[in-house]
């Protein structure tokens, strides 16, 4: 299982309450990004050369299952 949940709040479209994410699933959450997808991709590389992550977005899915292919690690 994952250690880690990465959140984003998709340029402000939906409150995320990463305190009520973390203890309902019980993995440790980053702070909510905002463009996880654009304008902080680099942040979502960082993210994913840590290993052992969940990013949750689906919409997004395939770009970060790119980027992780792209940075040779584990798709998240």
């Amino acid at each position: 299982m994952a250690r880690k949940l990465i959140l984003c709040d998709c340029e402000g479209s939906q409150n995320v309450d990463a305190d009520a994410i973390s203890r309902a699933c019980k993995l440790t959450c980053s702070s909510v990004f905002t463009s996880l997808c654009t304008s902080q991709i680099d942040l979502a590389a960082k993210e994913l050369a840590q290993g052992d992550v969940i990013i949750a977005c689906q919409q997004e899915r395939q770009t970060f299952e790119d980027l992780a292919e792209e940075i040779n690690v584990d798709s998240p």
